[in-house]
């Protein structure tokens, strides 16, 4: 991890900096992938209107989730002390206020494609996914693992948690993972015969890696042995397996990229 970036007077968290450039990435690639993906034409803001709501929704859900497992695990008093004092984020958390609206969006929205649009937006999620664990990185926010004699264990001495002992970088490990993924949910983009088989195989995938990861993470546990993230992960790829089987096959537009 690095110390905090000055410029002139003011002072950057890394973790900031990582942020902005993962949105504005999203964005263009977003962009990208509606025009060539959908069947008309979308306008820019609209699509960087769109990539920012559902950033500012999942940081609100992330902090939510994890706020309330520092809750139930520590035994405090005060829910809303803990929501604006004490707690960090949960990738899960945003992930499932994300989905809720977008349920959401389909409810309402019901002809306008929305299934095809949360497929390009799972692609896009798992690229601010591998992008932004870079900021947990870089800022070392204390979301590393546990001790390791691998050549490849980092020391975050200047985070929140500091670690003076060799440790995983699971958010590196997160990062390739998903950067990994998002080469291959493009290629299941061109195969795929219903809309939202790509958005239900992203859920059930990064559920299966956060499980894994957990395992060499430093989380509490809360039953049978697992962590909050792996009992979502559970749940998530449940509902991934079962969403897969009930798509209805439907015709796809002959747009390549």
């Amino acid at each position: 991890m690095l110390p905090p970036l000055e410029i002139a007077d003011y002072t950057l968290s890394w973790y900031s900096v990582v942020i902005v450039f993962t949105v504005c990435c999203c964005i263009l690639f977003f962009y990208y992938l509606c025009l060539s993906y959908l069947p008309t034409k979308v306008r820019f803001f609209e699509i960087a209107g769109i990539i920012v709501f559902l950033t500012l929704a999942g940081f609100a859900g992330a902090r939510l989730l994890a706020a309330l497992e520092l809750f139930l695990n520590n035994s405090y008093d005060d829910f809303w002390h803990v929501l604006f004092e004490h707690a960090g984020l949960s990738w899960f958390g945003g992930l499932l206020l994300d989905l809720c609206l977008i349920y959401i969006g389909k409810v309402i929205f019901r002809n306008r494609n929305v299934m095809k649009i949360s497929d390009l937006l799972a692609v896009t999620c798992c690229l601010g996914y591998g992008l932004g664990r870079f900021a947990c990185l870089l800022s070392g926010d204390g979301c590393y693992g546990t001790w390791t004699s691998l050549p490849w264990g980092m020391h975050f001495i200047y985070g929140n948690n500091p670690s003076f002992m060799p440790v995983h970088p699971t958010p590196l490990y997160e990062s390739i993972i998903h950067l990994v993924l998002v080469a291959f949910l493009l290629r299941l983009l061109k195969r795929q015969s219903c809309d939202g088989y790509v958005l239900f195989g992203f859920l059930g995938l990064t559920s299966i890696s956060r499980f894994c990861i957990e395992y060499i993470r430093v989380n509490d546990k809360i039953l049978w042995d697992l962590s909050t993230a792996q009992l979502v992960s559970i749940g998530l790829i449940i509902i991934s397996l079962y969403s897969q089987k009930k798509l209805t096959p439907i015709n796809r537009f002959n747009f390549q990229p």
